[in-house]
């Protein structure tokens, strides 16, 4: 009994497995398919209506022929039918794709500036949204590093001085009367002064100020220690500072190109260091363009390609210039990145009104009311919208508006001509090119001086299709 039920045990297992075997081919043979098919007919594919199938083959009865024209008795039956007509075009059509792209400031027109030394804020000059031209001060820091590399050069400066007037002192006596050797000590002590006023120099060069060194050997200690204390502050400045500090610690952020402060974030008293940005300065009259581009259509960009910008929103298109192609491919969106760099035009001719801050005529916001603020600019940082970018120009193409064209069902293209006193309609095949501002390049099948239908031409193509059927 037990080898009964062990001979048993081992035949069912060949039978699932044998089931198994022919599931899995079955399975193969059928692509999984549970679809029945009546007499092993295959499923049709892309079917077709039957009036779609009827003009199909009406189509391909006149194959290579030329298409029945249409008639109409008098140009009263024209009007009603509502056709419209126009002599082919010949224009220049450009060979364009488009990308979606996003604004962003010209990074080299950029400039997020901090104090080169710590400090505390003494005062604000210039305020958020205010225009500033190359050398304007925005900021005026109290640092005391500041006082100390000034202290420097201006105890190097003066003993430099007095070693020059010591030597000079000592030629004039003579050689003869002074020993050579103390001559030497005289001049080599002039070198060491020389240089430690060179190095101290060095220092307020590296913190941005200028000094001129043949006009400073000219001033007294006094005047030179007046000149060094606004060291870098426009006299204008100084003059409107009321009480004039005591201190000789000021040091100013200027700004490096005219622009406008999009970003302003220091307040009188606060503290600043040189890795923290307080001030940030951007060229508002150009701007940069970053284009995602398909992987098909980076291969046909090449640089100086002309970009129209068409901003969400705005009416007005902006031109500009591809500057750059990334030679890589985003790993998240799988587009290649470009750049083109396009002119912020100004949205009006007059300048807009100025800042309240900027006319303030104390040290708090000293500005020159003769500076104007910038025009309001057309583009805004992060703005999106659609690039169209000119791949190629085709000159003297011969064109025809959309609307004229007509698409049948074997894929071909149609135009109706007309005859010269436009009752006679004649559809034409042709080889269509480059679409271009609702324009329809035509390889073949036209002549410039000819008239093509573009009012009513789907209802030419509804005759011409119950013409071709009542002949089948």
């Amino acid at each position: 009994m037990v080898r009964i039920q062990q001979l048993w045990s081992q035949v069912s297992y060949f039978v699932v497995l044998a089931a198994i075997v022919a599931i899995g081919a079955w399975g193969h043979h059928t692509h999984w398919s549970f679809v029945a098919h009546a007499h092993g007919d295959e499923p049709e594919t892309n079917p077709v209506s039957p009036e779609a199938a009827d003009e199909l083959a009406a189509l391909e009865r006149v194959k290579g022929e030329e298409f029945p024209s249409i008639n109409f008795p008098s140009h009263a039956d024209v009007e009603t039918a509502g056709l419209g007509s126009l002599s082919v075009g010949i224009r220049d059509v450009d060979d364009e794709f488009k990308a979606s792209a996003v604004v962003d400031y010209d990074q080299t027109r950029l400039a997020e500036l901090a104090p080169r030394v710590p400090g505390h804020v003494y005062s604000v000059l210039k305020h958020l949204g205010d225009y500033v031209r190359k050398g304007d001060v925005i900021v005026l820091i109290d640092s005391d590093e500041v006082g100390r590399v000034k202290g420097e050069f201006l105890q190097h400066s003066v003993m430099s001085q007095f070693r020059a007037q010591q030597l000079d002192r000592i030629k004039k006596i003579g050689v003869g009367v002074v020993p050579e050797r103390t001559i030497r000590e005289a001049e080599a002590a002039l070198q060491e002064a020389d240089l430690m006023r060179f190095n101290a120099q060095q220092h307020l060069v590296n913190l941005g100020y200028v000094i001129d060194l043949p006009k400073s050997d000219k001033l007294t200690t006094e005047e030179m220690a007046q000149r060094i204390q606004f060291l870098g502050i426009p006299e204008s400045i100084v003059e409107k500072m009321d009480p004039k500090p005591q201190t000789a610690n000021l040091i100013p952020i200027v700004a490096p190109f005219d622009g406008v402060i999009v970003k302003q974030e220091t307040v009188r008293g606060e503290m600043v260091r040189p890795e923290t940005c307080s001030v940030t300065i951007a060229d508002l009259n150009r701007m940069w363009l970053k284009l995602s581009l398909r992987k098909e259509d980076a291969e046909r960009v090449a640089l100086g390609q002309s970009v129209t910008f068409q901003a969400d929103g705005l009416s007005e298109a902006v031109d500009g210039k591809i500057t750059w192609i990334s030679p890589e491919i985003d790993p998240k969106t799988r587009t290649v990145q470009a750049q083109a760099e396009l002119v912020n035009p100004a949205m009006d001719d007059e300048p807009a009104t100025k800042n309240a801050s900027a006319t303030e005529t104390s040290v708090e916001g000293a500005a020159d009311p003769e500076i104007p603020s910038f025009a309001r600019r057309l583009l805004s940082v992060h703005q999106f919208g659609v690039a169209s970018i000119r791949v190629n120009r085709v000159k003297n193409a011969v064109v025809v508006p959309e609307s004229a064209v007509q698409r049948l069902w074997d894929g071909s293209t149609i135009v109706f001509v007309a005859n010269d006193d436009e009752t006679h309609f004649q559809a034409r095949r042709v080889k269509l090119g480059l679409t271009d501002d609702g324009f329809v390049q035509v390889l073949s099948g036209l002549d410039p001086e000819e008239r093509v239908v573009t009012k009513g031409a789907f209802t030419l193509k509804s005759e011409l299709m119950k013409s071709l059927l009542s002949k089948s």
